[in-house]
């Protein structure tokens, strides 16, 4: 088996797969969906995004940039790092 077929039947994309690196466009916030994993977010959006100290002992707030270099994007996590919500502006 090729080693696209393994990170294909696995759900993973290689690093230099990403579309938008550093960056959140709208199409990929959009994808992102209550009870979604930090884990599959992070592969959705390309980055990491910085972590605040808004969230509380229950949990996590993270800011992500947009692709536009306005804006930006904020996606809030339960302790169990599932999405509870999110916030966006593409300027």
């Amino acid at each position: 088996m090729s080693s696209v077929a393994v990170l294909l039947s696995l759900g993973g994309l290689p690093p230099s797969s990403a579309d938008t690196p550093g960056c959140v466009s709208r199409h990929e916030y959009d994808r992102v969906a209550k009870g979604m994993s930090m884990t599959k977010v992070h592969a959705i959006f390309d980055t990491e995004g910085a972590e605040t100290n808004l969230g509380g002992g229950s949990g996590e707030l993270r800011y992500y940039d947009t692709c536009t270099g306005r804006g930006a994007i904020q996606v809030g996590y339960n302790g169990r790092d599932r999405v509870t919500g999110k916030n966006g502006r593409f300027f």
